[in-house]
């Protein structure tokens, strides 16, 4: 089975990727600094043949044009190639960046402005559950607990936890091909101090 991953949730990265079996990178490219527009149509022509048996797009939260230019993308393929569409959350890819043992993480992103976007997951089943919904925080005041673990999108190889992040979301149902949602976090009433 090939599985395309499309992760446009970066602000200054796009990520495409061909999963295999069990999340094995068979294929990818990231595309760093690069104007999505060119960059999507390009990294898609190079990666869509053969045809993937199902697509995988990263629902977010990120860069507000980036999600949604990923996610038409990742529709658009899917319908053409009469294919499955999944999603993934950002912060659920980011978690498989967690070193091997660690059963719980902090996943973070840059959410742009001076903030974070955040969320605790923990490892199950050889993937990653979100035990909190995701939030923004100030980078500037965010403290961890001593002993916690975080990730983000800077720490690991994107094809590597691309790759996992899709074959992980092919176990959720796919995505209606309308009304497709991205996924925000809350700025709201957030702590500079998180609780691990």
């Amino acid at each position: 089975m090939r599985v395309l991953a499309l992760d446009s949730s970066a602000r200054r990265r796009l990520v495409v990727a061909i999963a295999g079996e069990g999340g094995a990178l068979l294929a990818g490219r990231v595309a760093g600094d690069a104007a999505l527009d060119t960059a999507l149509p390009a990294l898609l022509g190079e990666l869509l043949r053969p045809a993937p048996d199902a697509v995988v797009a990263v629902t977010g939260p990120g860069s507000y044009t980036g999600v949604r230019a990923g996610m038409a993308a990742a529709l658009g393929v899917a319908q053409a190639l009469a294919v499955p569409l999944h999603g993934a959350g950002t912060l659920q890819v980011v978690a498989f960046a967690a070193p091997e043992g660690v059963d719980e993480v902090l996943a973070v992103a840059d959410a742009g402005r001076g903030g974070v976007h955040l969320a605790r997951h923990r490892r199950e089943r050889g993937g990653w559950t979100p035990l909190e919904p995701a939030r923004r925080a100030s980078a500037a005041t965010l403290r961890l607990p001593e002993g916690a673990v975080a990730v983000t999108l800077d720490d690991p190889p994107p094809l590597a936890t691309a790759v996992r992040g899709a074959w992980q979301a092919l176990s959720t149902p796919p995505l209606a091909s309308s009304g497709l949602r991205a996924e925000y976090a809350d700025a709201g009433g957030s702590e500079p101090i998180l609780r691990v």
